[in-house]
């Protein structure tokens, strides 16, 4: 959001104000038109839709937090970065973030970026319910923003066959903010909450439930253990003559965080997995 931008006010209009994330209504706008563009220009629907992340407001902590608290990506700009002793890191930690990550709240801002991020991908099923869809994730999808802690990335661990039981012994619920997103977009839309405004996306479901929208997901138990590891996935289409990549580029900004020690080249195994897709 810009400074200034006054967005948390109930006079709002209907479809957002400039310098403030989208509202739903919004995107629910954007979603149909590409609907309609897509149905006027072919007859089927398309093979695959891609987001390219940041699907989660900015500044989720700030819906929990109190006092002088300022969000990731905000506070790296208003804090000063102290020099660590840590043994084996970077040298660099951001307190604020820090202080972010280890609050009492943080387990409910990660719910609640979870909660969005599965609205959104029920109206993506409902709005493309015969495409594949492919949700990559962003900075602004984790909390704080940049700041993804990894569970099952050893140092030492270079030629770990990716799959092995290191990997596959991660569940969603040992696996911090990676296992609320899996869950988001692993879950069906009927086993989610949904508000009760009709629209051309909701209409396209309710017209043949169980429809494919309603059963299909985003990430599937096939994902499991390479997205819990860092963050990403991989779909082939066509036959088997087109694979799609969705990578977590977080983890190669300057503003990631814990950042990796010097030994570990490859965060999650992520150019590992690439060799081998």
């Amino acid at each position: 959001n810009k400074d200034n931008a006054n967005c948390d006010t109930e006079d709002a209009p209907i479809l957002g104000r400039y310098g403030c994330d989208s509202p739903i209504s919004l995107v629910r706008a954007a979603l149909e038109h590409a609907v309609n563009l897509t149905s006027a220009r072919t007859p089927s629907s398309p093979a695959f839709v891609i987001v390219s992340g940041d699907s989660v407001r900015h500044g989720v902590d700030q819906l929990f937090a109190h006092g002088d608290f300022k969000e990731g990506g905000e506070a790296r700009q208003k804090k000063e970065h102290n020099a660590s002793s840590a043994a084996g890191g970077s040298g660099i930690i951001n307190t604020a973030v820090e202080e972010a990550a280890n609050s009492p709240y943080h387990v409910r801002a990660m719910e609640a970026a979870g909660d969005i991020l599965q609205e959104l991908a029920s109206m993506l099923n409902s709005a493309f319910p015969e495409s594949e869809i492919i949700v990559c994730l962003g900075n602004n999808d984790v909390v704080p923003d940049y700041y993804l802690q990894l569970f099952d990335d050893e140092d030492d661990e270079e030629d770990t066959p990716l799959g092995s039981s290191l990997s596959t012994a991660l569940t969603p619920e040992s696996s911090g903010m990676l296992g609320v997103l899996f869950n988001a977009l692993s879950r069906r839309r009927d086993d989610a909450a949904t508000d009760n405004s009709t629209t051309i996306l909701t209409e396209r479901a309710e017209e043949d439930e169980p429809s494919s929208a309603n059963q299909k997901t985003i990430l599937n138990a096939d994902d499991r253990s390479i997205y819990l590891r860092g963050g990403y996935h991989s779909r082939t289409l066509h036959e088997g003559t087109l694979t799609i990549l969705s990578l977590n580029t977080v983890l190669y900004s300057s503003y990631y965080e814990p950042a990796p020690s010097p030994n570990n080249k490859d965060p999650g195994k992520q150019l590992a997995w690439m060799r081998k897709v």
